[in-house]
């Protein structure tokens, strides 16, 4: 069986969570969604777990470049 990360924005979007349901049902793939908080600057809540697929929390941290906004999430290890 294959494995895969998923970092999708880092945070899980609403819109998103039928998608990760449907590759759950699927099992030819194992994943895990790593996620953190929504970035401050787009103004929507953290959705709430728990979630029907396979997922984990890690902190994100927010970075400004300039007018530039930069999200790193800590998963390399995982």
């Amino acid at each position: 069986m294959s494995r895969a990360a998923i970092l999708s924005h880092g945070y899980i979007p609403h819109f998103r969570v039928p998608f990760y349901e449907l590759l759950a049902q699927r099992g030819e793939v194992e994943y895990v969604v790593f996620h953190g908080a929504p970035p401050s600057w787009i103004g929507v809540d953290e959705l709430p777990g728990p979630f029907p697929f396979p997922e984990r929390r890690v902190d994100s941290c927010e970075f400004r470049l300039g007018p530039v906004s930069l999200v790193y999430q800590p998963v390399l290890r995982e």
